[in-house]
């Protein structure tokens, strides 16, 4: 008896399997195909034989692998042989297709081979950063030698401001780090410091010949600077003495409050006269 399938009608001993699709009765039905008796159907797309498994769009037979959807030969790995989709990371040891060879053991497809140990990435709230990467903040994940920057990953040439990645300032050979000032070609010096050739004076301090830093309150004296309360004499600095309006070096001697005498001078009237 013919049995009516869609628009047409099936054979005696057939069977529907669709609209205008009739299989054997001993067939599988399988979408838009049929599958044949002892071949299994694989989402509805393609039959395989018993002994084989679906690749992509295609049926890998018994001692191979799939590889991006292609069947290839399974590899030997040293004295054993791979099972079907594992590959080779060294002589006898077979690691799962998603898993990362790493010096002789298997890493799994959550964890990143580092310095040939296994280590857990890191969790970036609802992401897993990949190997080479790192957590700047839920769900963002960014190369090592970037640098986090609000909701965005930074390159190594540029620099963070304000959560906005900008091109940072060369500075000869080298490029400075966020939020400093170059001040020549290769000093790069923070941006409440102060220029001063080829040094960078602190916030507060002043700069002296462009070759010194010295404190607000200090004297300048040659390539050093004189604490407070002393004097420069010579490039020395020397403790000062009240002489009336003067001040005089902690050796001198103090002349009526007018002059002062050096050692080897006394004081006679007002004037210094050899001892």
């Amino acid at each position: 008896m013919q049995r009516n399938c869609g628009a047409i009608q099936c054979p005696p001993g057939g069977k529907c399997c669709g609209k205008g699709l009739c299989c054997g009765a001993d067939a599988q039905c399988c979408g838009d195909m049929c599958c044949g008796a002892g071949d299994k159907c694989i989402n509805d797309k393609i039959c395989c034989g018993a002994d084989s498994f679906a690749c992509g769009d295609a049926c890998c037979s018994a001692g191979s692998q799939c590889t991006n959807g292609i069947c290839t030969a399974t590899p030997n790995c040293g004295s054993i042989v791979c099972p079907a989709g594992d590959k080779c990371c060294g002589d006898g040891l077979c690691c799962a297709p998603d898993a990362k060879c790493c010096n002789g053991m298997c890493c799994a497809h959550h964890s990143t081979c580092t310095n040939g140990v296994c280590m857990p990435r890191p969790n970036c709230g609802a992401s897993i950063c990949q190997n080479g990467t790192k957590c700047c903040g839920k769900g963002l994940c960014c190369n090592n030698d970037a640098s986090c920057c609000g909701e965005v990953c930074c390159s190594p040439k540029s620099v963070c401001q304000g959560g906005v990645c900008l091109v940072a300032p060369n500075c000869g050979p080298i490029v400075c780090p966020s939020g400093d000032k170059c001040c020549g070609k290769g000093i790069c010096c923070e941006s409440d410091a102060q220029c001063c050739g080829d040094i960078c004076c602190p916030a507060g301090d002043k700069c002296v010949n462009n070759a010194i830093c010295c404190k607000s309150d200090a004297v300048p004296c040659g390539v050093k600077c004189c604490d407070k309360g002393n004097i420069c004499v010579n490039d020395m600095c020397i403790v000062k003495r009240n002489c009336g309006v003067l001040h005089c070096p902690e050796e001198d001697m103090c002349c009526n409050d007018a002059i002062c005498c050096s050692p080897g001078f006394q004081c006679k009237g007002k004037v210094c006269l050899p001892m």
